[in-house]
């Protein structure tokens, strides 16, 4: 059984976090107490590491999605998800088969990446949204040379 790939850290949102001292509120909801000198110094401190450029979270950061990049690259048969579709804009309505996958930029944010696979061969029901070993280099291969963060 596969475990669930925890989320990637994301800096950004501990930088807005602490950026703000209004929005640090009590974990169980309720309004928090006004923040104590030594509190706020503390906040300040935390800003100041999380804004320098030698913060080695920043690194871990774009590690940790790149690191998922590749995951889903390696475990690509869990990940596609290929279907039929027909273009509009042919007289003949013809039918391509289009490949999906779920990325991670480099922001943390998961999008939809869709890649061509061709046309469809035949209208065999039960091959609809399978693929075949020539699909998933298709799709691996492009994501390598167009998606796959540098680091």
């Amino acid at each position: 059984m596969k475990e669930k790939f925890p989320p990637v850290f994301k800096i950004s949102e501990y930088q807005n976090l602490f950026d703000n001292e209004s929005e640090i509120t009590h974990p169980n909801g309720l309004k928090k107490n006004k923040e104590t000198k030594e509190m706020n110094l503390k906040r300040m401190k935390i800003i100041e590491i999380l804004s320098s450029e030698n913060c080695r979270l920043q690194e871990l950061e774009i590690l940790t999605i790149h690191y998922k990049q590749l995951y889903i690259i390696n475990n690509l048969d869990f990940y596609l998800k290929v279907y039929n579709q027909v273009d509009v804009k042919s007289d003949k309505e013809n039918k391509y088969r289009a490949g999906s996958v779920r990325w991670i930029t480099l922001d943390g944010k998961d999008t939809s990446v869709r890649v061509s696979l061709g046309r469809v061969k035949s209208e065999n029901a039960e091959n609809k949204n399978k693929f075949s070993k020539d699909d998933l280099e298709k799709v691996k291969d492009f994501l390598i040379k167009n998606k796959l963060s540098k680091f």
